[in-house]
């Protein structure tokens, strides 16, 4: 842990170490709540100033959800927030949202005059966990749950 961590130029505390382990195990995004939960002996801030290093160093990058929480994701190879073009995903039934990291954003060209800086793309639906547990005939012929569809008359 402690050579990974010194990869993105990050000293590795006896905190840092604790965090970077949770986050590795983490298969959805996760907000600074969320870790607050893990960890009761870390506080608030600390959890705060070690996502903000574990950002600014590349490796986690941050994402906002609509939720009012910033929600961050382990980046796995990025290395830098600039090519972390993935699409992420939100799920309406279990509320995780997920990084989608072998689908990338498609590019959206913008009007003369305007300067790209950063991209976020959101898709909802429901996650393969969820849909997984759903019954074919909550479903439409399009993979919609049917309260959902606007193919059905």
């Amino acid at each position: 842990m402690e050579e990974e961590l010194k990869k993105y130029n990050i000293r590795p505390t006896a905190v840092r170490i604790m965090i970077y382990k949770k986050i590795k195990e983490l298969d959805h995004t996760f907000s600074l709540s969320d870790l607050e939960k893990y960890f009761d002996t870390i506080g608030k801030s600390s959890l705060f100033r070690t996502l903000t290093v574990f950002e600014e160093k590349g490796l986690l990058h941050s994402m906002e959800d609509g939720s009012g929480q910033r929600k961050y994701c382990f980046c796995s190879g990025c290395h830098h927030h600039a090519t972390c073009n993935h699409i992420h995903f939100y799920c309406r039934i279990c509320g995780k949202n997920y990084c989608l990291k072998n689908v990338t954003i498609p590019i959206i060209p913008i009007p003369h005059g305007y300067i790209r800086e950063d991209s976020d793309y959101m898709v909802k639906g429901i996650c393969s966990q969820c849909s997984s547990k759903m019954k074919v005939d909550d479903m439409c012929s399009c993979s919609h749950s049917y309260s959902q569809c606007s193919n059905i008359d």
